[in-house]
């Protein structure tokens, strides 16, 4: 650990988050449609499979824009 007591975290994109909406505004977020999509460079298209077999997914992001 540094000097400072403080741990650096290193993110790459793997993927990015699309929707239709264009304009930000702060309300009826829960009736938006949005799709995830990963970087085919670093994941073959199996990569997702069974992924239906689960109940949840847990997605770790980092608001970029």
């Amino acid at each position: 650990m540094p000097e400072n007591g403080r741990m650096q975290i290193t993110m790459d994109a793997i993927g990015y988050v699309r929707s239709s909406r264009t304009e930000v505004r702060d309300d009826d977020w829960d009736t938006e449609l949005a799709s995830i999509e990963l970087d085919s460079t670093i994941f073959s298209p199996d990569a997702l499979l069974q992924l239906d077999q689960f109940s949840h997914v847990e997605v770790v992001y980092f608001f970029d824009q």
